[in-house]
């Protein structure tokens, strides 16, 4: 019995101590290849890790794609995958590593023993993944993040009139950016949230429970060109509007474009765009020409 405590009270540490790690960090890189392969997305294994991290409710962004906006490099994460597969077992872990290259946290082993490379390796990294969607990741910012430095100029600045004590001044066009000036110091603090291109996406709904379609006309018909691993969706112009990616369920689509990360799937001969937009579950009916 003693022995089953301590393990259980050395699982909790090890999950508060790998969600101390994870919470200050603000994005996750994810590679288009990963070393252990010799092609970009082999058996769709950077698309699915991607997919994932959205799920557990990470910011994430592929390698070369992080939005400018974000400059200090050391708020994000990367993601490696680590291959210790042999002939009749595919083994793999996954790591996060600092903008340093120290690894701060790697998942417990996940392993298949499907023939199929794909469904093997796919297989392989959702189990390895239970260890971080354990964590309960939630995006913390270190206390001192917004910590801004502060200038005495009441020695300095002589022609300045003094404004009232702790009058704050507010940009009419970004109510997050204050500016706050008093006869003793001088302070700029901005809070406005970084952009982020992932939004969670739920299970696609039953037969007969599909919301009302927002946004997009669904008669305008979009065209599926073959890609290897699923479908592009081009309209008239031709202008490419959705990536559709192939998943392990007949008739759904892992799907996203430059703004909108969900899924695509076929329900009573409809098909139907859902993603999530402002914490709003959004589902769209699209004409799809195959």
């Amino acid at each position: 019995m003693k022995n089953i405590a301590l393990v259980v009270v050395l699982a909790l540490g090890f999950l508060s101590r790998g969600t101390a790690q994870l919470n200050p960090y603000q994005y996750v890189v994810v590679p288009k290849k990963f070393q252990e392969f010799d092609q970009e997305n082999k058996y769709h294994t950077s698309t699915l890790v991607k997919y994932l991290l959205g799920e557990a409710g990470f910011t994430a962004y592929y390698d070369g794609e992080v939005p400018a906006v974000i400059i200090d490099k050391c708020k994000g994460l990367r993601i490696e995958l680590l291959d210790e597969s042999t002939t009749f077992r595919t083994k793999v872990f996954l790591a996060m590593k600092d903008c340093n290259g120290s690894e701060v946290f790697r998942t417990a082993e996940g392993d298949s023993r499907i023939k199929s490379f794909k469904e093997s390796y796919e297989e392989a990294i959702r189990k390895a993944f239970k260890s971080i969607e354990a964590l309960n990741y939630t995006y913390e910012p270190v206390q001192n993040e917004d910590a801004v430095v502060t200038l005495p100029f009441d020695k300095d600045v002589k022609a300045l009139p003094e404004p009232k004590e702790k009058e704050v001044v507010q940009r009419p066009s970004n109510p997050a950016v204050i500016q706050q000036a008093t006869p003793g110091e001088q302070r700029y603090i901005d809070k406005r949230p970084q952009p982020s291109e992932v939004q969670k996406i739920t299970p696609a709904p039953v037969a007969g429970d599909v919301p009302a379609t927002k946004g997009k006309d669904a008669s305008e018909v979009w065209y599926a060109q073959i890609l290897p691993n699923g479908y592009q969706l081009v309209d008239r112009t031709p202008k490419i509007r959705l990536n559709l990616y192939s998943s392990s369920l007949p008739n759904v689509y892992l799907a996203e474009n430059e703004t909108q990360h969900g899924l695509v799937y076929q329900q009573d001969n409809r098909w139907f765009f859902e993603f999530y937009k402002a914490g709003e579950r959004v589902v769209q009916e699209l004409n799809i020409k195959f």
